[in-house]
């Protein structure tokens, strides 16, 4: 069976020479060797990232083990271009005023209260792991302090403590542990709104493992945030479960467990003899362990594949109702998403080329081609469908695909499927899923299969979630992106992006942008510098004045 991989890239456009008003660290230079049109072109961009440490006693951090071994350089290839990111860090410590009005900041936009946050039942959660046909309540209700992250990210991009790099971002690295008690009876977090951008209802529910009427509202608890600006901020003393569940749901594929998963900073201090070196190197490594995950996932990422260098690009999404004959009509579930949405978000991912959308409702009963594929790759049992995703999505590519939507190396083309069904499980590789994506050889797909109880809340009406976010989500895996997690490191999660497994909101992140845009520029100027060096080869020795003129201002500007 063919195997569903991702990875992508990001870069602009400029042809340098030595001057005057540029600094060696904002350069962005191309190889000026005599190459041919055929040949690589190697262009080299200088990132920087400003890590500044609030509410942090410079004695107790070794600088060289926080940032050691943080990402130094990424390399990305395409046909044609070899490209170069240089990564350097500027560490920095706030001083005492800026410190006392970032929390003025948090107090004015903070709750406290009993029961607003949750807590992950993990024995439980480890009971349900090895028993999944038997639910369990693992979510309970917990009392603390919970910060609007949307607040603090605006006053920390209208506020930059140190001027913003011009390619690149300032991270925060936080500690707001006054704020908790002691026994961690009382602890605080980040609601950083994340919302399903069909209903616009806030999420509160996690996985569809855990999406039933056992657990209570789920508060998607932050320690960290970023994406809406070229600001990230971690908090390393708050509360947070996602890292927890996930060492317990994915144990199978763990070989290191890092302490940030399970306890937070003002715990793992505690436990070390801060006058000691050897105290301050482990919690030095502590933190270096967290932020390393989204310095690598996020912020410089290498799992992604460069954005492809086209001009157009096309997403057909067929939406197939299975319900129609129990009389859930086609008309009821357009609701679920449409163009104009999947179009927003793809625009302003990738704003250079045009995308052509399309969004087509069909009901199953009238489509004996669907009707004949869904049903060769899914069973009854106990009254549940249970579908072999992997099977279906591969016949899919390549037996329907090919004569659904067009291919080719000039265009991005991603074919999608959405089967909406009553009591439906899909699997893959042993585990349940909603959604796969793929960026094949012949273009991208995404398949969906998300059980019609999900899109509605407990009362089986009101509309909860459509699936605008998944198919954004397997759209981006289509167009070469992948996830901001690898096992063992989660916390690139924590962010505004969709390529998650821990939330959604309405879009994608400045994180994504900044890697599909940048790519998409990176391999305009290579090809305008090879249009170049062959006009270049073509002069005579004998050329008119203006022809060098037009040379000279071609290689400035």
């Amino acid at each position: 069976m063919r195997r569903l991989g991702f990875v992508l890239l990001i870069v602009l456009l400029l042809f340098v020479v030595p001057s005057g008003n540029m600094s060696e660290s904002n350069i962005e230079r191309i190889g000026t060797a005599p190459v041919n049109a055929q040949s690589y072109i190697p262009i080299e961009r200088n990132w920087t990232a400003n890590v500044i440490l609030v509410g942090y006693d410079p004695s107790v951090v070794n600088e060289a083990i926080l940032l050691g071994s943080m990402p130094g350089q990424r390399v990305h290839y395409t046909d044609t271009v070899e490209i170069t990111y240089n990564i350097h860090y500027e560490l920095t410590y706030a001083d005492a005023s800026f410190t006392a009005a970032l929390n003025d900041i948090v107090l004015a936009n903070s709750m406290n209260g009993t029961g607003i946050g949750t807590f992950l039942n993990e024995s439980e959660l480890s009971l349900q792991r090895d028993d999944p046909n038997t639910p369990r309540q693992i979510f309970f209700p917990r009392d603390g302090m919970s910060i609007d992250g949307y607040a603090v990210e605006d006053w920390l991009m209208a506020n930059p403590y140190v001027t913003p790099p011009g390619l690149g971002y300032n991270f925060y690295l936080l500690n707001l542990s006054s704020y908790d008690t002691p026994d961690h009876s009382l602890e605080h977090w980040f609601d950083y709104h994340p919302m399903d951008p069909d209903t616009g209802e806030t999420q509160d529910w996690f996985r569809l493992e855990f999406d039933h009427d056992l657990n209570p509202p789920v508060m998607m608890e932050y320690p960290g945030f970023g994406g809406r600006g070229n600001v990230y901020a971690l908090d390393p003393s708050a509360d947070q479960w996602y890292l927890r569940w996930a060492r317990i749901w994915w144990r199978d594929y763990i070989g290191t467990e890092y302490e940030h998963w399970t306890k937070d900073l003002d715990q793992k201090a505690s436990e070390v003899d801060l006058s000691t070196p050897a105290g301050v190197d482990s919690l030095t490594t502590y933190l270096h362990d967290y932020m390393y995950d989204i310095m690598a996932y996020l912020l410089f990422p290498f799992q992604h594949q460069p954005a492809k260098y086209v001009s157009t690009a096309e997403l057909k999404v067929n939406v197939i109702c299975m319900d129609v004959a129990a009389g859930v009509s086609v008309d009821s579930l357009r609701w679920v998403t449409d163009a104009a949405r999947q179009k927003a978000h793809l625009e302003e991912l990738y704003p250079f080329i045009e995308w052509n959308v399309e969004v087509n409702f069909l009901d199953i009963d009238q489509e004996p081609l669907w009707n004949y594929t869904f049903w060769q790759y899914a069973e009854v049992i106990d009254n549940i469908t249970h579908v072999d995703g992997g099977g279906m999505f591969t016949y899919i590519y390549d037996n329907i695909r090919p004569y659904q939507i067009p291919h080719g190396s000039d265009i991005i083309s991603i074919f999608g499927v959405v089967f909406i069904k009553a009591d439906m499980l899909m699997h893959y590789a042993g585990n349940t899923y909603t959604g796969l994506g793929y960026n094949g050889p012949n273009g991208g797909q995404t398949v969906i299969w998300k059980s019609l109880e999900r899109y509605y809340r407990s009362d089986g009406v009101t509309p909860k979630e459509g699936i605008s976010s998944v198919q954004l989500h397997e759209s981006m895996h289509s167009v070469g992106f992948g996830h901001t997690w690898l096992h063992e490191h989660y916390a690139g999660d924590f962010g505004y992006g969709p390529m998650g497994y821990f939330a959604f909101h309405n879009g994608t992140s400045s994180f994504d942008k900044d890697w599909v845009q940048g790519t998409y520029l990176d391999q305009m100027e290579a090809q305008q510098w090879n249009l170049f060096l062959d006009r270049q080869a073509t002069l005579g020795e004998d050329e008119r004045e203006a022809v060098y003129t037009a040379q000279a201002n071609a290689i400035l500007n």
